[in-house]
């Protein structure tokens, strides 16, 4: 969790918003359930943060350690991609969300076809958690962020490497998770990607030219992420073995 402070307050436009972010999309709940991951997550973001920086020897070594701890952290070298493209086009980010939708058409083919064939190369019981299609509304939400993204953001205006990611992740997050229709460690590794939407969101209402509509929208979006914490924890789940409020 230090990590996680510590990237936030280097990287978030709002700080404080993205901690709530991560809150209500259970990246913090998680994290005192999924050891393993919540780890390998830490090692990610310093990887990231080093790749920013150019210290490639580093992130080389950070990734060694992510992927040490948990083989799902392969996901992350997407990350590295998108650092290194540093993609400022709408018209690409248009095309990549308008592509998400004949994706999910053939999302149960590439995954029963390619994502299954690397999973048993992992060799690490992934596969066993395969199960048939589930829709879950944290896929919808990540669309909505999306067309927020293409609604709101200038994608005119200057960006760093780490902001261009943090928009780009949303969509790698939503590709993702698709996958994660059919299996539950696809689902929970989504996280790779999904922090960076604490970013993106701040991003967002940070850069957007009309402040008193970007603070309205901020409050708008307090409110629907405590919403979205209050329905996470009143799931039953063994996750996270902790009992909240909500819990009878």
């Amino acid at each position: 969790m230090a990590v996680c402070g510590w990237f936030i307050s280097r990287y978030s436009k709002i700080p404080w918003l993205s901690f709530a972010l991560i809150s209500a999309l259970s990246i913090y709940s998680f994290m005192f359930g999924i050891l393993r991951q919540s780890l390998a997550l830490s090692f990610v973001l310093l990887m990231t943060a080093a790749f920013d920086r150019e210290k490639y020897k580093t992130a080389f070594f950070c990734f060694l350690l992510a992927f040490t701890i948990h083989r799902a952290s392969l996901i992350s070298l997407a990350l590295l991609f998108l650092l290194w493209i540093h993609s400022q086009s709408k018209n690409k980010f248009v095309f990549a969300f308008a592509a998400w939708v004949p994706f999910v058409v053939l999302s149960g083919f590439i995954y029963n076809t390619l994502v299954t064939s690397v999973m048993v190369l992992l060799s690490n019981g992934y596969e066993d958690l395969n199960h048939e299609l589930q829709a879950n509304n944290l896929l919808l939400l990540l669309a909505g962020i999306a067309i927020g993204i293409i609604l709101f953001y200038d994608f005119g205006t200057r960006c760093t490497k780490m902001e261009s990611l943090s928009l780009w992740a949303v969509l790698t997050a939503l590709y993702w998770e698709t996958f994660g229709l059919f299996n539950d460690v696809l689902s929970r590794s989504v996280a790779f990607y999904l922090f960076f939407v604490a970013l993106a969101i701040p991003l967002v209402l940070a850069s957007y030219k009309h402040r008193g509509i970007a603070q309205i929208g901020k409050l708008a979006v307090y409110i629907l992420l405590l919403a979205f914490l209050v329905y996470k924890l009143s799931l039953d789940t063994s996750i996270v073995p902790y009992l909240s409020v909500l819990d009878e």
